[in-house]
């Protein structure tokens, strides 16, 4: 996906230049913006229950950290009426994590002498938001070049996230004082609805390529029910984003 935005990218510009030395076929009314943000939000997801183990109870957490990370955009829309345009954004946020697992198994041998234990695990988060987007661009003081658009409307989220979904306890043998645990990931998938709202400062360096600082919120909130506690764990996508790209018009 990302080597197929860039060679997008490169081809757009290349087509953008060439057109600049001419005309804008659209008059302008076409514009695409093609940003890199870094995400600033970060979330804690966790996990808990019990299992049954030798008659007894057996406790497990899992606990994994979503911290702030780059993430691409890519938006599209066209001029309908004065300064006003209607478009479509699409951007998506990935991060490999690692599942922190703790709990207490009990003896195999004597009761109410429960093992501490503790493991990791792989896990990931991807997020992808799509939002239609209504922007409105207003002049910015006297720099002819230079605008401004504020942006705002509805957005569909669709989040992959990991979570554990079963385990396994492993003896080490006499006098059976430690213990070995692992769990098992599965990775489902939620859809869900949101809000974007965003403020864009473009700078025109010709009449096709621009340059362009973003500011926005763009995601929402899906929940997922874990398959060991029952729980439901909600898991936010997107967030507050800032960064800045390319804008071209057509």
């Amino acid at each position: 996906m990302r080597k197929a935005l860039l060679v997008g990218l490169v081809v757009t510009l290349g087509w953008a230049t060439t057109a600049s030395a001419q005309y804008l076929p659209l008059e302008g009314k076409l514009y695409v913006d093609v940003n890199g943000l870094y995400q600033s939000t970060s979330q804690s997801l966790d996990q808990r229950g019990t299992f049954s183990l030798y008659d007894e109870e057996g406790t497990f957490e899992t606990s994994q950290r979503i911290s702030g990370g780059a993430l691409w955009d890519v938006g599209f829309g066209y001029t309908v009426w004065r300064e006003l345009s209607l478009g479509v954004d699409i951007a998506q946020f990935s991060r490999n994590l690692t599942m922190e697992v703790t709990g207490t198994a009990p003896h195999p041998l004597y009761f109410n002498e429960s093992r501490a234990f503790a493991s990791d695990a792989a896990s990931s988060h991807k997020a992808r938001t799509i939002a239609l987007l209504a922007a409105w661009r207003i002049r910015v003081g006297a720099i002819e070049k230079l605008r401004l658009r504020v942006m705002a409307g509805p957005v569909h989220v669709r989040v992959h996230q990991g979570l554990a979904s079963g385990g396994s306890i492993t003896e080490t043998g006499p006098p059976y004082s430690t213990v070995d645990a692992s769990v098992s990931v599965e990775t489902p998938v939620k859809n869900g609805v949101g809000f974007v709202g965003a403020i864009d400062l473009g700078y025109s360096i010709t009449d096709n390529i621009g340059a362009g600082l973003l500011l926005r919120y763009a995601g929402g909130s899906v929940e997922f029910t874990e398959q060991l506690g029952g729980r439901t764990i909600t898991v936010d996508a997107g967030g507050f984003q800032v960064g800045g790209g390319v804008r071209l018009r057509f």
